[in-house]
């Protein structure tokens, strides 16, 4: 299928959103995006991540369809559950992120995916922590707790 909507980057924190582009040279029309593809990394390298929690709520026109580990998450069987938790909005998708052993994050690496129906428009993304806060307390295997900020994730959204 062909890209509709060009990449955006982003810190997490943010909002981000997209316009539509343009068909090729000569008078293009915009054909709406009806997917959108979610991906979060951290933009330091961490040993030995053992947890990390974050929220995900998107703007009217899109609907949260599933989640997937990516790159060393998905290589070292971490456990992930995402979703709607029960008295959240329905906007609202809950991410958490954990593994036995641990495994290594490589910077700007993605770790985790969302998956989006999209219905109408360019939908925006705000990624946060949890509990709401403006830091991110993750855990290492080694018992290290990292204080990250915001600005330590980089959010891609890709609309399709």
């Amino acid at each position: 299928m062909r890209l509709r909507n060009i990449l955006g980057v982003l810190a997490i924190g943010a909002v981000f959103g997209i316009a539509g582009c343009g068909g090729g040279g000569g008078g293009g029309t915009t054909t709406p995006a009806t997917k959108a593809v979610v991906t979060i990394a951290i933009n330091k390298s961490i040993s030995k991540l053992d947890s990390l929690k974050l929220k995900v709520t998107n703007t009217d026109g899109a609907t949260f369809t599933n989640a997937v580990t990516l790159n060393e998450a998905l290589a070292s069987n971490a456990f992930m559950e995402a979703g709607i938790a029960i008295g959240d909005p329905s906007n609202l998708v809950s991410v958490g992120l954990a593994s036995a052993n641990g495994f290594d994050v490589a910077a700007n690496s993605p770790i985790v995916q969302l998956n989006y129906t999209v219905s109408s428009g360019a939908p925006t993304f705000t990624v946060s922590s949890v509990p709401s806060s403006s830091t991110f307390n993750i855990v290492t295997q080694q018992s290290e707790q990292i204080i990250l900020n915001p600005a330590d994730f980089v959010v891609k959204v890709t609309y399709q």
